[in-house]
């Protein structure tokens, strides 16, 4: 090693300089050895984002979200106005077979009745006479309601013109009497059409009458018409008795 100072040729492990007395070691490090280097530091890993649980969340609060409106609509939907409101406007837009979901007795019980009453159990029987009726080729219950659905359909595009529309607008309660609730009670239970299906026990002897306001454009009078229902609840919903389709 040489001196710092001087530059004088010294041993390896000198302390001093033997020419100037230069220190040339401070605790056994030589001090023109430089000093050591910086130990590495560890990076710090990054914190991932967590998609996993975020998107864990957002679909918890999804399914939440989709189940309170499914609900609210179910309940919505099953209150006797909007029964009485979706049975109107089906049946005004050709759906006899949507219309006939929210009826107690329906068409299906009628055809299946009047094949067994009038035609002996010949359902192929039955299905011609329907063809008849609808001037349309019956062959099964499925068909019947299509036929049933294209015929309403064309009745009222002859009548309002074809591309009309339905407009619901206000229902309204309407006051029913004991004795007529009793009687429209009494319409079920003695019906032949509603006799093969309907389980009795299930009549709650809830009866409401409602007045559904409509307008159809295309109406030649050009003003709200209205329609009269009356609705039973039957296991713990609300159906509808009249079918405009039997004139009830």
């Amino acid at each position: 090693m040489f001196c710092p100072e001087c530059g004088a040729s010294l041993e390896d492990n000198a302390v001093f300089c033997s020419n100037c007395g230069t220190r040339v070691r401070s605790g056994g490090i030589p001090q023109n050895a430089g000093e050591p280097s910086a130990k590495k530091t560890s990076a710090v890993p990054k914190k991932k984002f967590p998609i996993k649980a975020i998107a864990l969340i957002v679909g918890v609060f999804a399914v939440i979200i989709a189940v309170t409106v499914i609900a609210g609509s179910a309940v919505s939907s099953a209150r006797p106005e909007n029964v009485a409101s979706d049975y109107l406007k089906s049946y005004y837009y050709g759906n006899v077979e949507k219309a006939d979901k929210k009826c107690i007795v329906t068409m299906r019980d009628q055809w299946e009745i009047s094949v067994e009453k009038y035609h002996n159990g010949n359902k192929k029987a039955y299905f011609n006479f329907l063809s008849s009726s609808y001037e349309r080729n019956v062959t099964s219950y499925g068909s019947a309601y299509k036929a049933l659905d294209d015929m309403t359909k064309k009745r009222f595009d002859g009548y309002y013109g074809e591309g009309y529309s339905v407009e619901i607008g206000k229902c309204e309660v309407l006051d029913l009497s004991d004795g007529e609730a009793a009687l429209m009670l009494s319409a079920v239970t003695n019906s032949d059409f509603a006799g093969k299906k309907t389980d009795i026990s299930l009549l709650s002897g809830d009866v409401m009458r409602i007045r559904v306001y409509y307008v159809i454009d295309g109406d030649v009078n050009g003003t709200d018409s209205h329609n009269d229902l009356t609705l039973i609840k039957y296991d713990g919903k609300w159906k509808v008795l009249n079918p405009l389709i039997f004139g009830w």
